[in-house]
């Protein structure tokens, strides 16, 4: 059985991270604000979420890399995405915004 890894945040260092981690077998639901950048990841099997919080599976694995703390926090407070990680679920996370 293949990982599930939900990823968030597919702008210039998520995309290359996302893509490797799908090359190296992972299965990969990925989300992002625009969803056309998707695409790539799509084409080669990751499955679309529609909103970040069905890119997370209870107990499960999600990655979210992101520009800042507003866009980390917009995330994470969305929606039921904490009820749905739920106790075990793994969330690392990063932002990349020099300040």
């Amino acid at each position: 059985m293949r990982e599930n890894i939900g990823f968030i945040g597919l702008g210039l260092l998520g995309m290359p991270v996302a893509a490797n981690l799908l090359q190296a077998g992972y299965a990969l639901t990925v989300y992002n604000r625009t969803p056309e950048k998707a695409a790539p990841l799509v084409a080669q099997g990751a499955l679309q979420a529609g909103r970040p919080a069905d890119a997370v599976t209870t107990g499960g694995i999600v990655v979210t890399l992101v520009w800042d703390d507003e866009a980390l926090e917009d995330v994470v407070k969305s929606e039921d995405f904490l009820e749905r990680l739920g106790i075990g679920g793994i969330h690392p996370h990063a932002h990349w915004k020099k300040h």
